[in-house]
């Protein structure tokens, strides 16, 4: 189990500096969208600090990772067409809010590893 929470932190700093990279790198094609971006980052890093404190179970820390997942693919089919509307601006902000509100919740709840 122990391995296997390890395993998930790697993986999870691993996802996260990757992310880090390509925010930094936007590609000259699609929008930069940065603020969307950090905030991906830091939820990233708040879900693996919960895993790391034991806050998080594993399954509580997958499903928070899907839900980030979810909010990538949002920001890339936004980005798709070259421009990031404000409506689908809107739409990635509350995306983003919801699993904020997520995170927290799991790290405050009565349930730990």
């Amino acid at each position: 189990m122990q391995k296997t929470i390890q395993q998930f932190i790697a993986a999870s700093a691993l996802t996260f500096m990757s992310a880090t990279v390509m925010a930094q790198a936007p590609v000259a094609s699609q929008p930069a969208t940065p603020g969307i971006d950090k905030r991906q980052a830091n939820q990233e890093k708040r879900i693996a600090q919960g895993v790391a404190s034991g806050a998080l179970n594993e399954a509580e820390a997958k499903r928070m990772n899907r839900q980030q997942d979810r909010i990538a693919k949002a920001e890339a089919h936004a980005k798709a067409d070259g421009v990031v509307t404000a409506k689908e601006r809107r739409k990635l902000h509350r995306m983003q809010n919801k699993t904020s509100k997520h995170i927290h919740h799991q790290k405050h709840d009565a349930q730990h590893n």
